[in-house]
C-alpha cells in the first residue's frame, strides 16, 4: 500500500512539473486546430476564409477593418513557434442550446518579434466559430515578462513577499503550540489558527496590488500564476485566529491544568 501511495505520489509531481503538456490537454483539440487555422488564415491575409470561421452574431471583429488590425499586428514573417500557454473551457447544457466556449491563449514567436493571441472558440448545434479574438504585440516573451526576480522591484514587493513568508510561519507555529496545549475546544481552535482573514494580492509583474475583505486564505499565504506563463498572484491573509489564541492561550487552558513548567535554571559554577 505504502509502494502505491509514493508512486501515485510521484506521478502527481511529475504532471505537475510538466505544466506546459497540462495546458496542452486541457484544451480540446478540435478548438485547438480551429483557433490555430484562425490565426494563420489572418497572418497569411486571407480575411474572406477568416471571416467565415467568425460568429455571425459577433460584429466587433469580423468587419475587414478590425481584420486587417489583427493582420497588421501578426504580419511579422513565418512565426518560429506558436505554443498555447493557456486554455479554458466552459460547458453550458441545456438540450439543442447546450454548448462549449473555450478560451485559447498562445504566445507566438516571430524572428524578431513576440505576440499573444487570444481566440474564443465556441461548439454548439450550428457547428464551430470564433467568438472573440485579439492580439498584442510584446516586447519579450512572457516567460521573460512575467518571471519571479527582485530586480528593479520597490520596497512593496518585498514587503508583499515577506508577509507571504512570515505569514505562514507564525500560523504553524502557533498551530503547533495549539495542538500541544491542553485547552478547551482544541480542534475548534486549530481551524481558527489555520485561516488567514481577508486577503492582500499583488501582480508581481504589473505591481497592482488589491484587498479582499471577504476572503480566506489557508495558512495565511500563496502565490500562483494563471495558465503556463501568466503573472505570478502572491497573497497573504491576516492571522487574526493565530493572534487571538495568543492573547487567550492562558484562559483557555482546562480547569485544573498545572501551568507548564518554567524551563530549568542553569546551574552556578
Amino acid at each position: 500500500m505504502k509502494r502505491e501511495l509514493l508512486v501515485g505520489a510521484a506521478l502527481l509531481l511529475a504532471g505537475c512539473l510538466d505544466q506546459k503538456s497540462l495546458v496542452e490537454k486541457s484544451a480540446p483539440k478540435q478548438d485547438d486546430e480551429f483557433a490555430r487555422r484562425f490565426i494563420t488564415l489572418i497572418r497569411d491575409g486571407k480575411s474572406g476564409e477568416a471571416q467565415s470561421m467568425i460568429d455571425r452574431r459577433v460584429v466587433s471583429i469580423a468587419t475587414p477593418e478590425e481584420l486587417h488590425k489583427l493582420h497588421q499586428i501578426l504580419d511579422k514573417g513565418e512565426p518560429a513557434a506558436v505554443d498555447l500557454v493557456g486554455a479554458q473551457t466552459g460547458f453550458f447544457f441545456g438540450g439543442t442550446a447546450s454548448k462549449r466556449d473555450t478560451n485559447l491563449t498562445y504566445q507566438i514567436k516571430f524572428p524578431a518579434a513576440w505576440v499573444v493571441a487570444d481566440i474564443q472558440v465556441q461548439t454548439n448545434a450550428a457547428g464551430r466559430h470564433v467568438l472573440n479574438a485579439s492580439c498584442r504585440p510584446l516586447p519579450a516573451s512572457l516567460e521573460v515578462l512575467n518571471r519571479f526576480t527582485f530586480k528593479g522591484k520597490a520596497w512593496i514587493y518585498y514587503l508583499f513577499f515577506a508577509a507571504c513568508l512570515l505569514v505562514p510561519l507564525f500560523i504553524i507555529a502557533v498551530l503547533v503550540l495549539c495542538i500541544r496545549s491542553r485547552v478547551r475546544r482544541r480542534w475548534a481552535w486549530i481551524i481558527f489558527i489555520l485561516i488567514g482573514f481577508t486577503q492582500f494580492q499583488l501582480n508581481w509583474s504589473t505591481g497592482e496590488w488589491s484587498f479582499r475583505p471577504a476572503s480566506f486564505l489557508l495558512l495565511g499565504g500563496s502565490g500562483f500564476r494563471n495558465g503556463l506563463y501568466g503573472p505570478w498572484i502572491i497573497s497573504f491573509g491576516l492571522p487574526a485566529g493565530a493572534i487571538i489564541f495568543m492573547l487567550l492561550r492562558h484562559r483557555l487552558r482546562r480547569k485544573g491544568e498545572p501551568p507548564p513548567l518554567p524551563p530549568p535554571l542553569p546551574a552556578h559554577s
